[in-house]
């Protein structure tokens, strides 16, 4: 209840001034959100706070120029009408259609009610197919959390994960087991889950897979206060034991009350992976040029005292020029006005040009949503959205000129 409080108290950002700036939620409610882009066609997943609490669609098909919402959809997951959606994530797979991944609940709350992970899959962001069931947990027992997709589609496989919780439930002391699905018809059937790491403190996993199929699951261990990968070299069937890639405060609050969530983001490139995470001091980058059995020394984009959080990143498969965003209020003394940022690497992470504000200040002092969506357009141009206070998601174009090199990382 506080939380819908704030939301509806908060009043819109006036971004009249940003030309790259469009609020796509002008009555808020809004936050959260996963981007994928297939071609000129961007889709941007987000949670509704709002009724209908289905997860909600924008779509544009002029690369993120124009956005238009999409019709809200049935909340009926098989064979049950479900009250809440969140945590959507989007990836785009082997033939360019979008998969969707998202969790929902029979509550208007996610504890207070059963759980579901769902998948849908779509060739024009518009038009979905009916859920298919990947998981399902009875309320009060463990819960389920954070699923996301990734698509190998050079061999045409899509890949879930997702974190089951034991009903210690999520605090510091929490167990949690890690599995992935995976599916060779574009999500219509898939197969076992199979787990990635069991009875661990690690969570919001995520994927990324390099071009000769090397699987490298990343995950936030609050045991040991650290970021860590664990690799697979056979489709998912076994996991490596985890290798530390950063380390740092993991879980902080600022002054407006914001909470900073423990979440990292990676992506692949070739055989390279990129792995952005925020922590205490700052919003770090590494990577690694073996299939994620190594890291490179965390090079330090932003931020100090926790005052920068929800940091993405992505890379242009054509170039491989990655461009990395964020929120920061580190120009802002009260550290309740945030504006976003982006910085762009065109050597593979080596160096990373000087960050630029894309935004005026807005405040972030309620729910924000843990994590932020980015995709490369092409070289120097990115697609990202936020949300304000009040849940006023906003699509922002970035369009980054390199300047020359700020700083070198340690063994880049």
């Amino acid at each position: 209840m506080i939380l819908l409080i704030a939301f509806l108290l908060a009043t819109p950002p006036d971004f009249s001034s940003a030309s790259n700036l469009a609020v796509l939620a002008g009555d808020g409610g809004m936050a959260e959100n996963s981007i994928a882009l297939s071609g000129s066609r961007a889709v941007m997943a987000v949670i509704k706070k709002n009724e209908p609490r289905a997860i909600g669609i924008f779509v544009s098909s002029d690369a993120g120029t124009t956005w238009s919402s999409a019709p809200d959809r049935e909340m009926s997951i098989g064979g049950k009408t479900y009250a809440y959606a969140w945590d959507p994530w989007l990836a785009v797979l082997d033939d360019g259609s979008f998969g969707l991944t998202y969790l929902a609940s029979t509550g208007t709350q996610p504890a207070l009610g059963d759980m579901v992970i769902a998948y849908e899959r779509s060739v024009d962001g518009v038009t979905w197919s009916s859920p298919v069931v990947m998981d399902t947990t009875p309320a009060p027992t463990s819960p389920i959390d954070k699923p996301t997709l990734t698509a190998d589609r050079a061999r045409g496989t899509v890949y879930l994960i997702w974190t089951r919780y034991t009903p210690a439930g999520q605090n510091s002391s929490f167990l949690a087991q890690n599995v992935v699905a995976a599916s060779t018809d574009r999500g219509a059937t898939w197969g076992q889950p199979r787990t990635i790491a069991n009875a661990v403190r690690e969570g919001f996993g995520q994927l990324a897979v390099t071009a000769d199929g090397t699987l490298v699951f990343t995950a936030a261990d609050t045991s040991r206060n650290a970021y860590v990968a664990r690799v697979s070299t056979d489709g998912g069937a076994t996991f490596s034991d985890s290798v530390v890639i950063g380390t740092g405060g993991l879980k902080f609050f600022f002054p407006s009350g914001l909470f900073a969530s423990w979440m990292q983001n990676v992506v692949a490139f070739r055989g390279d992976l990129y792995c952005v995470y925020p922590v205490w001091d700052g919003i770090f980058f590494t990577r690694s040029r073996d299939g994620g059995q190594t890291w490179s020394a965390p090079l330090h984009l932003a931020g100090r005292i926790g005052n920068a959080v929800r940091p993405s990143i992505a890379v242009d498969e054509a170039t491989g020029s990655i461009i990395v965003s964020w929120i920061d209020c580190h120009d802002d003394p009260t550290g309740t006005l945030y504006r976003l940022y982006a910085a762009q690497s065109d050597d593979g992470g080596t160096t990373f040009s000087t960050p630029l504000a894309f935004s005026p200040p807005f405040p972030a002092g309620a729910d924000i949503g843990d994590y932020n969506g980015l995709v490369v357009v092409r070289k120097g141009t990115g697609l990202t959205a936020f949300s304000s206070t009040g849940g006023y998601l906003t699509a922002a174009r970035l369009v980054l000129t390199p300047p020359p090199p700020r700083r070198r990382a340690a063994r880049h």
